[in-house]
């Protein structure tokens, strides 16, 4: 019966880190906008949609996963500021349930684990409130870390496989924070291998 209501408990909790971190991001993103960051990524997304894309028909100077998830926003949602904010919103709400599954993982406590999950949610996309090339690139490494952990501590290929998958979306995001990943895997393999 405890385990039961611990795994309604830690549900409630995973609902509840969805919802925090998706309205504080979106709260914070309706605050101000600068004019010269915060919408690159909304211009290059219209042109997708339009049916123009980058480096064929316009110079990026980022990696193109971004823009691409954007315009799939702008299609569901329509081409505002709103749609723009669910982007940011929604990968903010999912690096909250990612990071308290990994420190569930960890054994850290669900009173821990739900703590440093809600944190993770007011700093990471709060401070920009939209769709932005280094969150995004961070947000894939960490993500790619966490996989890359559990895979050892647990000894499962699957979640190291995921760890590389996350590694490269990195990759399509921006460029500088997956090399400093990609080195320290590769590393970190040759050092178990030998």
């Amino acid at each position: 019966m405890k385990k039961f209501s611990q795994k309604k408990t830690v549900s409630f909790l995973f609902i509840t880190i969805f919802f925090f971190g998706f309205w504080i991001n979106y709260h914070y993103a309706k605050i101000g906008a600068q004019v010269q960051d915060t919408f690159f990524h909304y211009d290059s997304s219209y042109f997708i949609l339009n049916g123009k894309h980058p480096f064929k028909d316009y110079w990026n100077i980022t990696g193109i996963l971004i823009d691409y998830l954007q315009s799939g926003f702008f299609y569901f949602f329509g081409v505002n500021f709103n749609a723009y904010v669910y982007h940011a919103s929604l990968f903010n709400s999912i690096f909250g349930i990612i990071s308290f599954w990994f420190f569930l993982k960890l054994s850290l406590g669900i009173a821990l684990s739900f703590l440093y999950a809600i944190s993770i949610t007011i700093l990471f996309y709060p401070s920009i409130g939209v769709p932005f090339v280094d969150h995004h690139a961070v947000f894939f490494c960490i993500i790619s870390f966490y996989f890359f952990t559990i895979g050892l501590l647990e000894n499962k290929n699957l979640f190291l496989i995921f760890s590389y998958i996350f590694l490269f979306l990195s990759f399509l995001c921006k460029q500088i924070p997956f090399i400093f990943f990609f080195f320290f895997f590769f590393f970190f393999f040759f050092f178990l291998f030998f």
